[in-house]
């Protein structure tokens, strides 16, 4: 499909939603604004979402929405609620989830894999090496990567993808391949990671 088969086609709608239910995260990245926003600790309103959905739901070309932008989405716990009324009405719509793996509990990795038509689930990891993981995340990388261990041993119906921002990065794509055969995992580019 060129790009002008895809303008044409979401000439009605979007391809991709992306919205933010809860402005919260646990990290405070080098590469995000979030640091830096006012809205912190802000709530989309349940009644938006709603309506948001309830747009959604009217649109007849597939698309993706994902729950997430400058945020953690899974310190949302109206995530997976979220995410079920989407299934439940839009049946054109497919959910890419996003998370640093840090709250990436067994409770939320079974609330994810309960889901239907989720794309992926994409965490965004940055670093394989502890030390540069908490300058980049202040975050600790053994919690992180004991959260994504337990998930690697599981039945998870859906794709996983483990992202670092930098470009090209062979060092964490064979680390991730290693530790975690089963994900994938895909290096982006410092310039284009919030597009």
């Amino acid at each position: 499909m060129t790009l002008n088969d895809l303008r044409e086609r979401y000439l009605d709608q979007p391809h991709e939603v992306s919205i933010e239910t809860l402005a919260l995260c646990n990290a405070a990245c080098t590469f995000c604004p979030y640091p830096t926003l006012d809205r912190k600790g802000t709530a989309m309103p349940d009644a938006l979402i709603d309506r948001l959905i309830g747009e959604m739901s009217t649109w007849a070309v597939p698309f993706s929405f994902s729950p997430f932008k400058v945020n953690e989405p899974l310190l949302d716990k109206r995530l997976i609620p979220i995410c079920e009324k989407f299934n439940r009405e839009v049946p054109v719509g497919f959910l890419r989830i996003f998370t640093n793996g840090q709250a990436l509990t067994p409770e939320k990795i079974e609330g994810i894999a309960r889901l239907e038509r989720v794309h992926h689930l994409w965490v965004s990891l940055n670093s394989h090496e502890p030390e540069e993981y908490r300058r980049l995340m202040n975050l600790d990388f053994d919690k992180t990567a004991k959260r994504l261990d337990y998930l690697h041993s599981t039945d998870f119906p859906y794709p996983v993808v483990l992202s670092t921002v930098g470009y090209p990065n062979e060092p964490f794509r064979y680390y991730c391949w290693q530790r975690w055969p089963k994900f994938q995992s895909f290096a982006i580019k410092k310039d284009a990671w919030i597009d």
